[in-house]
């Protein structure tokens, strides 16, 4: 398995500072109104942050910028330390193997010409991660951390069901050894019950790994069971943010009451 570490590559960075500091951050299109306005979050190493709100409230966005396909119009993203904006080519070219994002959609996030194994491998071709042994053994490896048969990799994404193609999708977030994996609605594309598969994966994965995650959803009931802590996000500002006990049982702002209220009814029996 590749060594995981700071965007830095100094450990006391990767000891000291936060997986994820975002400062400040607005990002904007044009003249239109920004679609992020003066965000500011904290994730603490290892654990995860969930990211929740309604649709078009600028959670993807966020994501997005995180990962560096978005550029800020203000404010910092801070990631284990390291200013992104700041980084030099080889910070940059370490930025991209040390965060990681697994998409929404696993039916349009694979390659269909690649077989499985392909897909998994090529973040390692890509980061010049290994030789040709080395990375199909991890790639073995990858398939038995995420609960497939490694005679999957042989396998193309049409031949696969949703739920073991997201769980494809995360092997190949996770071949590079990220410190950090950004989550965006990952689940939500899925039935309930491989939703639950999923969720159960991804929380033994960051226990077992010490990931930090930044886990997007519009679903307060899918954040409660996996994040430790919930940033609550309306039209592209954060109005509540704590730990996952504070915001869900003690809300503060009307929106989070608000989507708790809607979480609830949703959830009741039909009929009920």
């Amino acid at each position: 398995m590749p060594s995981s570490g700071a965007v830095t590559g100094g450990r006391g960075a990767l000891v000291t500072a936060p997986a994820l500091a975002v400062e400040g951050l607005t990002v904007g299109y044009g003249r239109a109104a920004p679609v992020l306005q003066s965000v500011t979050l904290t994730l603490p190493q290892g654990e995860t942050l969930g990211l929740v709100g309604e649709s078009g409230s600028g959670k993807t966005t966020l994501a997005r910028a995180v990962v560096g396909l978005v550029a800020p119009t203000a404010g910092s993203i801070r990631v284990f330390g390291a200013d992104i904006a700041a980084l030099d080519r080889a910070g940059r070219a370490l930025l991209r193997r040390r965060v990681q994002m697994v998409f929404q959609d696993p039916y349009t996030s694979l390659d269909p010409t690649m077989t499985v194994g392909e897909a998994v491998a090529e973040p390692l071709v890509v980061h010049g991660l290994g030789g040709r042994a080395e990375r199909a053994a991890w790639v073995d490896e990858l398939m038995r951390l995420v609960g497939l048969d490694a005679s999957i990799a042989a396998r193309f994404p049409a031949e696969l069901s949703g739920g073991q193609r997201q769980r494809v999708a995360i092997a190949r977030a996770l071949a590079p050894a990220p410190a950090l994996v950004i989550c965006d609605e990952p689940v939500s594309a899925l039935d309930v019950s491989v939703q639950a598969q999923i969720l159960n994966l991804l929380k033994r994965l960051q226990r077992e790994l010490g990931l930090s995650l930044l886990f997007v959803s519009h679903d307060l009931s899918v954040v409660r069971f996996l994040a430790q802590r919930i940033a609550v996000i309306e039209g592209g500002r954060i109005v509540e943010d704590g730990p996952r006990v504070a915001v869900l049982d003690r809300p503060q702002h009307p929106y989070t009451r608000a989507l708790i209220e809607a979480a609830r009814l949703r959830a009741r029996p039909a009929g009920g």
